[in-house]
Parts: C-alpha cells; sequence; structure tokens
C-alpha cells in the first residue's frame, strides 16, 4: 500500500484552538517565605485550619462551589502536614527513633535543599500522609510504635482515609469520583458520573474529624514518648542526669503542647511542664 502524500492542509488544526506561545513563567515568584514562627505541630494546624474555617461561610459555600470543595482538600493537606512536623520533631529528639531510622534512605534532593536546617524533615518529604495505613507504617517503622484497632486514633484515621479519597478526587480528577474512590466511599454503583458535592454542613464535619483525629494522636504519641523517655531514655543517652532529663522532657513537651489550648482554657488537666513531669515520674 502507497503511503499517502503528505497533506498541506492545516486539517490537524481543526480540533482546538492554537497553543499560545507563552514566556517560561518565573516560577520562584511563586512562593514566598515564611516569618519564622515557634509553634507546636498542632498549633500550626489549629492556626491553618481556622483560616481556612473563617474563609469557609456558608456564603462561599453556596455561591462559589467550584472554588469550596479545594477547602477539603486543604484541609486534607494540613492534617498531613501535622504528621510530618510531628515526626520530623521526634526524629530530631528521640534517640531510639534515631536508631530505628538510622537505616532508612533519603532522597538526595531532601539533603541537598535542607542541608542549612531541618534535615530531619526531608525524611520525610517524599512520603504521602493522605492514608490511614502510610501513617501507621511510618510511625510503626521510624519510631516502634504500633497504631492497631485497640487504639484511639485508629477509628478516626480511617475517617481520615475516607476523606483523602475526596481529596484524591479533587486534586486528581477535577472533583470527578473515581471507583477507587467510590468503593472506599461507599457509594451504590451508579452508571452516571459523580463529583464531589461539599456544602458548609460538610466542610463543619470534616474540619471536626481532622481536628479530633489530630488531638487524639497527639495526645496518644505524648503518652508513649514520656514514658518511653522516662524508662528507656535514661539507658539510651550516655551522660543521664537530671538536668538532661529535664532539658529531654522540655523537648517534648514544647514539641507536643498545645499554646492556643492552653490560652483557650480547653486542656482536661492544665499543667506546667514541671507538675507533668512529676507525675510521669512519680510511683
Amino acid at each position: 500500500m502507497k503511503p499517502h502524500p503528505k497533506a498541506v492542509t492545516d486539517w490537524h488544526k481543526s480540533v482546538c484552538r492554537p497553543g499560545a506561545s507563552v514566556a517560561t513563567p518565573e516560577y520562584f515568584r511563586y512562593v514566598s517565605i515564611l516569618q519564622y514562627e515557634e509553634l507546636s505541630p498542632i498549633d500550626i494546624f489549629f492556626k491553618e485550619t481556622e483560616r481556612l474555617n473563617q474563609r469557609g461561610s456558608p456564603d462561599f459555600f453556596a455561591n462559589c462551589p467550584e472554588l469550596s470543595i479545594f477547602l477539603v482538600a486543604a484541609l486534607a493537606s494540613h492534617t498531613e502536614n501535622y504528621f510530618r512536623s510531628m515526626f520530623s520533631g521526634l526524629l530530631l529528639i528521640c534517640p531510639l527513633s534515631q536508631v530505628k531510622a538510622s537505616a532508612r534512605d533519603m532522597k538526595l534532593g531532601s539533603a541537598i535543599w535542607h542541608r542549612i536546617g531541618s534535615l530531619e524533615r526531608g525524611a520525610f518529604e517524599h512520603f504521602s500522609f493522605a492514608s490511614a495505613d502510610n501513617i501507621i507504617d511510618t510511625i510503626n517503622r521510624y519510631f516502634d510504635i504500633k497504631i492497631d484497632e485497640k487504639s484511639d486514633p485508629y477509628p478516626l484515621l480511617q475517617n481520615f482515609d475516607v476523606l483523602c479519597e475526596l481529596r484524591h478526587a479533587i486534586v486528581h480528577s477535577g472533583g470527578l469520583v473515581s471507583g477507587k474512590n467510590a468503593l472506599k466511599l461507599q457509594i451504590l454503583k451508579n452508571k452516571s458520573s459523580m463529583k464531589v458535592d461539599i456544602n458548609f454542613e460538610r466542610f463543619q464535619e470534616a474540619s471536626l474529624m481532622c481536628t479530633a483525629l489530630v488531638c487524639s494522636i497527639n495526645t496518644d504519641l505524648f503518652r508513649r514518648f514520656a514514658e518511653r523517655w522516662r524508662d528507656k531514655w535514661p539507658g539510651a543517652i550516655n551522660g543521664w542526669n537530671d538536668a538532661l532529663r529535664r532539658e529531654k522532657f522540655n523537648q517534648l513537651w514544647r514539641h507536643f503542647r498545645s499554646a492556643r489550648d492552653d490560652a483557650a482554657g480547653l486542656l482536661v488537666k492544665p499543667l506546667s511542664a514541671a507538675q507533668c513531669r512529676r507525675e510521669i515520674l512519680s510511683p
């Protein structure tokens, strides 16, 4: 069969507008430098999600459905960032976790970027925490802590897992729900396409669920690491003495404690660092 002669017409341009010729954007202008704030991971989460709740008014959800669904994606993203900040800080504080993590790999790009500080955060940059399994697996592999069905955060992690299916549809499919997403969401089979539909009340539900998860895991991990500080760190750190005991506990305290909850009177048992330390050490 003879090859078809080359066409001289522009018939291939009949399907869409031509691609415009554009200059390469200066992408470094798409980011800005944040002013450093010494906040615990949970207070960073509270600060950012409070901003989302302030912007996500009933009118915003009613009038801007195409944009409002992205608040759910942002909510899941800030929850992920809590875990990334929490894990990187614990890796810096806990000597046993440092030993556990010493054989783990880090991406070269993370090491190059973070060489001037916060290298421990680079250990988790290539991880996705938009999955309960990934969170549970990371806590086990890096910190030797098991989260299972008997753990208080476990059911909340399963709920977060489902929320992340909505996030996946929003970010990767223009809000259209795929088969995997639909199965996780327990949606009945339907021949028609389905799209994520978030109103003000549903966003408030999702926000409360993420807050409950972060508070639950924050409390659970603080209990476990404080007991580890009391029982195991003395034998793992050379030169352990009273001054070092206080210093290491204060590091944990600053990493876990919510100054916002304290100021708002939301703590179930308000204690100072010294009072809490004494209660943990008491027989």
